[in-house]
């Protein structure tokens, strides 16, 4: 069977070493294909590279055989890497794996045809290039680095998971040290620029601001007109340095020559309501959901980018108005206990932390006490201590009352000095990280304004996410290292050349559609699936420019999907011709999906109705047929099999029929999770994952075919425990009574957060290792358990209703099966009490 390979990055591994000049080990295939490049051995699959590189903590050689038994096609080490003679994968042997690295990702470069799109500064890079691509993915093929890919190993990384037939590439660069931004420029070659501030980040390896600022000017020696670069505000010092550069002004001052876009605003409730005048002289005024003027700079920034590329300013104010940013940076919330929360592990340098600490004090409630959690930066050099000081000022400044040192970072001590010094009644408190969560749970109070800030590297951003659950008693915990376990077996089990659609519908099955999607396109990930047309939208709004295959479109939406560039799928004569005819009077190209009906009988087209809708769609020029798709009725279940087999027959024979009609090129999928792992040839050109993603098994059979990693844990915690006498009743309906002295705790989680009402007097709840059963009738709001035979149970401790504590575990499938339902069902229907706390990013 043949695979629709996807358009990206593809080598002989001959080749590969010809142009690193490596040496292949002996009786090494020279035509053996590479087609995807990691420097992490757990991601290892088949057609992948792993390179071997060395870190202060890690060597890679170590990992080597890990990611031969994962499946790697081969590996980049350096000349004297000491690996046995008659390693079991094929090995490049070079001077330099990152230097191979690099050249690599430049040789691919040069391969790329679209416009290359390169974004550098002090701070916002990261939050610039995911509004730009949310602006460019309505009108075009667009892609854009993954989380913060812009150091010497991120960028190469970036640039070889780029698509080849992507009209825009959008990348970030940043430097740390003189000297690397030209390795960067190198290796970008960027068609245009963007500049978004110079700040005092990583300051202490260069001689002053306008060393850093020259140092990050040179990722745009190679540009001239007609290429630009954009430009955000800067220090009038300078201004002589941009002379020499074409670019595109975007200020919120007056300037002296007008701007490619101007723009001013003032604060409304909950955002900022902004009026910008663009080079082509169209003016917009719309309110941005923006709580930072640092974000409406940012946000301004990208559209004048987007719009010089050639988005038309419809689609930038429709973005500007509805985009959410996706979590993690400034993460901005409000927990049912009153605590304002702004969480943003991403970086620490001065200039970051001070749009922190101003957007905090901005949002905090009048007379509030604001916190600031610390985890201190890592900026080597002499000049550390003294960022740390102006990180004491400025939490004066913003009017923090309290400042926890969290860590052993040395910096810590010189910011709460000077924070002491300025503030002698303010509290200083110093603890260890592994202290955040209890103390966290004595300290903070309704009302307060918690900041949550350090660089990504402290390894801060996992222990604020495991701390921030103690400000709300029930969370679903998701477990990110585990999605991408799972993720990474399923794909090595598919093998090279099988494309993932994340199905995120139902808010991603209940746990936080923005984040979960916003993670997942970082890792790689093909494509997304939805239910409906307003989920596809929120995708886009969230930053997603990934291709969106909505499942079960309504005709009355089609002009919808199309201003977003959602993929639709057809499943009807009605459907088709809603399409066709919105096709025709947008006058603009829509992709569409044929969804066969292979015997699930729910929704799609007869085989025998091909023709006729092919027809419909032919008829207008304008709709292009990119995949056929169909649902298996029952692929997890193995009294099934013979059914599930002639529905890939059905499905096969009907895909060649749409093949021969709009070209081998359309994408055939039809296996979801179950069929993925069950069946080898049903997994076609694409497979569709949805429950999977969470370690969570349709079925018995699924599960003895490919363990995976549970991600998912629902948890509250115990909020009162009481001595129950025998004989006494518990709950509504008088549905348990005590035969003993029962020590009853009560726990604020009840069928309005999905325990299922079902559980009454048989589920269970793991409380310190131990499985609690769940007594009398589940209420709306609360649950209680059996603490009798719990050892050390009181209250404040954790009850787990699915999901992992300690040593022990619940399968949400058993769960479901006790409560009649399936696990789709346990996970959709979480309420929004339950505060969803993301692990591993």
């Amino acid at each position: 069977m043949t695979t629709n390979q996807r358009a990206g990055f593809r080598m002989s591994l001959g080749a590969l070493a010809d142009l690193v000049s490596g040496a292949l080990s002996p009786g090494s295939p020279a035509d053996a294909a590479i087609d995807s490049v990691t420097i992490d051995s757990r991601h290892s699959m088949p057609g992948s590279l792993f390179v071997a590189l060395e870190g202060a903590r890690a060597d890679g050689h170590a990992y080597a055989m890990d990611a031969a038994r994962n499946g790697a096609a081969a590996a980049l080490v350096r000349r004297e890497h000491g690996l046995p003679a008659g390693f079991p994968i094929p090995l490049v042997a070079v001077d330099s794996p990152l230097l191979a690295l690099q050249r690599l990702a430049g040789d691919y470069r040069d391969r790329l045809p679209g416009t290359v799109v390169a974004i550098t500064g002090s701070n916002g890079k990261t939050e610039v290039k995911d509004i730009l691509a949310t602006m460019l993915a309505p009108e075009m093929r667009a892609y854009a680095s993954p989380g913060s890919y812009n150091s010497q190993i991120g960028v190469p990384l970036a640039i070889l998971r780029a698509p080849s037939d992507a009209a825009v590439c959008v990348f970030e660069a940043g430097v740390s040290a003189p000297g690397e931004m030209p390795i960067l420029a190198r290796m970008l070659r960027p068609t245009h620029g963007v500049l978004t501030n110079i700040g005092r980040a990583h300051l202490a390896n260069f001689t002053d601001r306008t060393h850093l600022l020259l140092e990050k000017l040179t990722l745009f020696d190679g540009i001239a007109a007609p290429g630009w670069i954009a430009v955000g505000d800067l220090d009038e010092e300078f201004e002589r340095h941009l002379s020499r550069l074409p670019t595109l002004r975007v200020t919120s001052r007056p300037a002296a020559e007008p701007p490619w876009l101007s723009y001013s605003e003032h604060d409304t409730s909950g955002g900022a309501r902004v009026a910008g005048t663009f080079g082509s002289g169209r003016t917009i005024e719309i309110a941005i959901p923006a709580r930072s003027p640092e974000r409406v700079a940012n946000l301004m920034l990208a559209a004048a980018v987007a719009h010089a590329l050639g988005v038309s300013l419809d689609v930038v104010e429709r973005v500007l108005g509805t985009y959410t940013p996706l979590p993690t940076r400034l993460e901005i919330w409000d927990t049912q206990a009153g605590v304002t929360v702004v969480n943003d592990g991403c970086s620490a340098d001065p200039l970051s932390v001070q749009v922190a600490l101003k957007t905090t004090s901005g949002v905090a409630r009048r007379g509030s006490r604001k916190v600031f959690v610390f985890g201190g930066m890592e900026s080597p050099g002499g000049a550390s201590a003294s960022e740390h000081l102006v990180v004491g000022r400025l939490a004066h400044q913003f009017g923090f009352e309290r400042l926890v040192c969290l860590g052993d970072n040395p910096g810590l001590a010189v910011t709460a000095s000077e924070f002491t010094r300025l503030a002698p009644a303010a509290r200083v408190d110093t603890i260890a990280d592994v202290e955040l969560h209890d103390f966290l749970q004595r300290e903070l109070k309704p009302g307060d304004a918690v900041l949550f800030k350090a660089a990504r590297s402290a390894r801060f951003h996992r222990r604020a996410a495991e701390a921030l659950d103690v400000l709300s008693p029930t969370r679903l915990i998701v477990d990110l290292g585990a999605v991408q376990e799972n993720l990474t077996r399923i794909r090595r089990l598919c093998g090279p050349g099988v494309r993932t659609m994340a199905m995120v519908k139902a808010l991603a099955y209940g746990t936080d559609v923005r984040r979960l999607a916003g993670w997942l396109q970082d890792t790689g990930i093909d494509a997304f699936g939805v239910a409906f047309v307003d989920e596809g939208v929120a995708l886009r709004a969230s930053g997603v420019h990934l291709p969106i295959l909505v499942h079960l479109p309504q005709p009355q939406d089609c002009e919808k999907a199309m201003r977003d560039s959602l993929d639709l799928a057809v499943y009807s004569r009605e459907m088709a011709g809603a399409v066709a005819e919105s096709a025709r009077d947008a006058g603009r190209e829509v992709r569409v999906h044929l969804k066969i009906d292979t015997g699930l009988h729910r929704l799609g087209i007869a085989p025998a109705e091909i023709p006729e809708i092919a027809a419909i769609l032919s008829a207008e020029g304008r709709v292009r047929v990119v995949g056929v798709l169909t649902h298996f009725a029952a692929a997890e279940d193995p009294g099934s099999d013979l059914f599930t087999e002639m529905q890939i027959a059905s499905f096969a024979g009907a895909a060649d029929s749409v093949r021969s009609r709009f070209g081998a090129g359309v994408l055939r999928h039809a296996a979801a999770t179950s069929g993925a792992i069950r069946f080898p040839h049903a997994r076609f050109d694409m497979v569709r994952i949805g429950l999977g993603l969470y370690g969570i098994h349709p079925g018995d059979a699924v599960a003895d075919a490919l363990p995976l990693e549970l991600a998912v844990t629902l948890r509250s915690r115990i909020a009162d425990v009481r001595l129950v006498p025998t004989g006494e009743w518990v709950g509504y309906g008088r549905t348990f009574r005590a035969a003993r002295p029962t020590l009853r705790g009560t726990v604020p989680i009840g069928f309005h957060d999905a325990l299922p009402l079902a559980l009454s007097n048989r589920g269970h709840a793991l409380v310190n290792d131990t499985r609690a059963p769940i007594i009398g009738r589940v209420s709306m709001d609360s649950v209680a358990l059996d603490l009798t035979d719990v050892p050390g149970a009181r209250v404040g401790s954790d009850a787990v209703f699915y999901g992992r504590a300690g040593k022990s575990q619940i399968r949400p499938e058993q769960v479901a099966a006790a409560a009649g339902t399936t696990p789709y069902e346990l996970l959709t229907r979480l309420g929004p009490r339950v505060q969803r706390v993301y692990l591993g990013e």
